[in-house]
């Protein structure tokens, strides 16, 4: 039986020392092949063997580290309010005891004008901080308590806060009830009750920001789901009823009102409007739909009535799989994340090593005041949030912004891929150029004119199935020409096709099909210039000579050759592969600015030419839409798909760009060097923050400088650290 993969959200998760102390409990088990926490999304992803593993196995693993589980993403969003409600009381309180702390802490004659001996304002102090301590800071406590529940003993930050102000706490209490004792000790009784207080308020402040920038980050991804209509208006005869659009089922037909989204996936049945599809494709123009147009779930209708039958819905419509998508992709590590993961599984630790060894060598140097506060400090400075949120929060941001620009990342790692890329390697039918082939000249070689060659032509290619004889009924109804419809019709496979109009047998077909005709040495010249444009040539003939030819020609997309030049400019090499012959792959590499092609090749030659690209070195895209190109799409380092391809191309690539829009690729390229770019910056500030904090935390400067890191500054600079973090991640949705 295959491995099963389920997502289910984690409450009480805090850093990358947690996420680290869950990972490591999930992968100890028996049966998970892969588990992936996020900390920005608060959910696990495991790959696990269901004949070996049960998921209330899975779940019990989690609680047993501390920490909550929930499948219900309501439940969770409840659980996400009531947390923030809480943390948000605990500020407050935080607040309202540690001003007074800290006032009658910093000014020394405020005690003098209250008349207040030194022992008293120190007893005082105690009971101000204590609340802080007990209620406000009473998270950081039990979670410093269950990261050392057997069977795993895990510090993480919690524990950091919790021994740092702790440790302040009971040294100041113990000052103030026994400063005798201190005395005859050879310490100095000093108390750092607004240490205590005014930390974890710092902290509590921290989190506040931290919560509100992420909820800014996730909203894109929210946002898609909101995206759907809650009701829809259901027709059961000549009756209108609403009713919810989980209860809509394929084949219902629905009404859609002016200014209203779409419910689900249909068709329309009767009635015109403009559609608004930005959400889908990124673009602001709405598009027409008539009858026979298929329509979208979630997007919206803009000014017509609208009769539709509903044809897909729940998991099946394009905004559920664009939903899981982006999910996916936003829950998926990047490689990068691979070496944070190792520095935060021993991060915690190693800060306690260094915090000690501060403590230890300021004690022996004669500094015990230094040693206590350093040792303070060196805890409170340190941040594994900061490390934790780097680099997930950047890649659901990127994730985000693609989906709003119309592009789908499957995983991170593509968009970390993507950055690489050097080398483009381009299919031609369908993606650079409409995939369409229209008539470009019709050319009699009788006496007949052009619009009686085309009627005869489109009368004889009616029957046919042929995408050329529809290029050429949709030239004669362009042209609103009248003609017959051939009798004793017949199709020649791979040559051409015959019949009778009028009364006249007439054939058509590839110029080789007539080549024994009459006049066909004559025409061959002509056959021959457009050949060379790379167009492709039928003919019309009757029983003895060739009537004329038509010309068609698949058209380059509009945007394709700006495409080409842009990634010329930022030194992409761009390759187009085709299995078309070389006079079209070459006409329309030169039309689209593409210097390097190959022609003639098929799927296992696209699969073949990656694979020496790759062993040269190069990085390579390839960007394609057909079943031929799926194998070439997977070996690629990154696949990009069009979405007006076939759904094997999709299913292949790592990317798929809506409505086949070639420009959204070049919108792939910046966004991912973009946000790659954050996410270093986010690391190496997160990374620097602590190599530069930690040792001035721990005193190095002070004998230079007579100045050092208090632990109020310490736990200020960790709050902000991972509130940088986030902010600087949002960045990424300005372009």
């Amino acid at each position: 039986m295959p491995y099963q993969k389920i997502v289910f959200n984690i409450t009480g998760l805090h850093c990358a020392s947690c996420v680290g102390r869950v990972e490591k409990k999930l992968h100890s088990l028996k049966g998970v092949k892969r588990a992936d926490v996020n900390l920005a999304l608060n959910n696990a992803a495991v790959e696990f063997d269901p004949k070996k593993i049960s998921f209330l196995q899975l779940k019990k693993a989690v609680e047993e580290t501390g920490f909550g589980v929930t499948t219900s993403p309501e439940a969770m969003e409840k659980i996400e309010q009531e947390e923030y409600k809480d943390l948000r009381t605990r500020f407050m309180v935080g607040v309202v005891f540690s001003f007074p702390v800290f006032i009658l802490s910093m000014f020394d004659f405020l005690p003098l004008a209250l008349s207040l001996d030194k022992h008293t304002l120190n007893i005082i102090l105690f009971f101000l901080t204590l609340p802080v301590l007990l209620w406000s800071g009473r998270k950081f406590f039990s979670g410093a308590l269950s990261a050392f529940k057997p069977p795993i003993s895990y510090a993480d930050m919690n524990t950091l806060v919790a021994v740092g102000t702790l440790s302040a706490f009971i040294y100041s209490g113990s000052a103030s009830f026994f400063p005798e004792f201190f005395l005859k000790s050879g310490f100095e009784p000093v108390v750092y009750f607004d240490t205590s207080a005014v930390i974890i308020t710092l902290v509590l402040t921290g989190k506040m920001l931290e919560a509100k920038s992420k909820k800014r980050a996730l909203e894109s991804l929210k946002g898609l789901l909101d995206l759907q209509p809650k009701k829809a208006l259901l027709l059961k005869g000549n009756q209108e009823i609403i009713v919810n659009t989980e209860y809509v089922k394929a084949g219902d037909v629905l009404l859609v009102r002016p200014g209203e989204g779409i419910p689900v996936d249909g068709i329309v049945l009767s009635g015109e409007s403009s559609v608004d599809e930005s959400m889908l494709s990124g673009e602001s123009l709405p598009v027409d739909k008539k009858k026979g147009a298929e329509l979208i779930g979630g997007t919206i209708n803009i000014n017509g009535f609208l009769k539709m039958k509903a044809t897909k819905i729940g998991k099946d419509t394009v905004l559920f799989q664009i939903v899981t998508l982006v999910e996916n992709a936003a829950g998926s590590k990047a490689s990068i994340q691979n070496l944070v993961d190792k520095v935060a599984n021993v991060f915690v630790p190693i800060v306690f090593a260094l915090a000690a060894l501060t403590f230890i060598v300021w004690y022996f140097a004669g500094n015990k005041l230094m040693a206590g506060v350093s040792f303070m400090s060196v805890l409170l400075v340190a941040c594994p949030c900061a490390l934790g949120l780097a680099t997930p929060i950047g890649i659901i941001v990127g994730v985000g912004a693609a989906a709003k620009k119309g592009i789908l990342i499957k995983n991170a790692d593509s968009l970390e891929r993507c950055e690489k890329i050097n080398v483009v390697v381009f299919d031609k039918t369908a993606t650079l150029t409409e995939g369409l082939l229209e008539v470009t000249d019709i050319e009699p070689a009788t006496g007949l004119g052009r619009k009686q060659l085309l009627s005869l032509f489109a009368g004889l290619e009616k029957k046919s199935e042929h995408p050329i004889a529809k290029s050429i009924i949709r030239k004669a109804a362009a042209e609103r020409l009248i003609f017959p419809v051939a009798q004793h019709f017949s199709a020649l496979s791979g040559f051409g096709i015959k019949g009778e109009l009028g009364g006249k047998g007439y054939r058509a077909g590839k110029p080789d099909f007539l080549k024994n005709t009459r006049n066909y040495s004559k025409i061959k010249i002509v056959i021959k210039k457009y050949e060379e444009q790379g167009k492709v040539v039928v003919c019309l003939a009757d029983k003895n000579k060739i009537l004329g030819i038509i010309a068609l020609s698949d058209s380059l997309k509009q945007n394709a050759g700006g495409v080409i030049k842009e990634l010329n400019k930022i030194n992409i090499r761009t390759v187009l592969v085709t299995g078309d012959n070389k006079t079209a792959a070459k006409q329309i590499a030169k039309s689209a600015g593409i210097k390097e092609f190959k022609s003639g090749v098929l799927p296992a030659g696209k699969l073949k030419y990656i694979k020496m690209l790759q062993k040269k070195g190069d990085k390579v895209a390839m960007v394609g839409d057909g079943i031929n190109d799926a194998p070439a799409l997977t070996r690629a380092d990154i696949g990009v798909s069009l979405s007006t391809g076939t759904d094997i191309a999709m299913e292949a690539s790592d990317a798929v760009l809506v409505n086949g829009d070639l420009l959204k690729f070049l919108d792939l390229i910046r966004l991912s060097k973009r946000t790659m770019s954050i996410i270093r910056q986010n690391l190496f500030w997160a990374f620097i923050y602590n190599i530069i904090g930690i040792p001035v935390a721990a005193g190095v400067l002070y004998q230079f400088t007579g100045h050092t890191l208090s632990p109020m500054l310490a736990s200020l600079f960790m709050a902000m650290s991972s509130v940088s973090v986030v902010t600087n991640s949002l960045r990424i949705r300005l372009k």
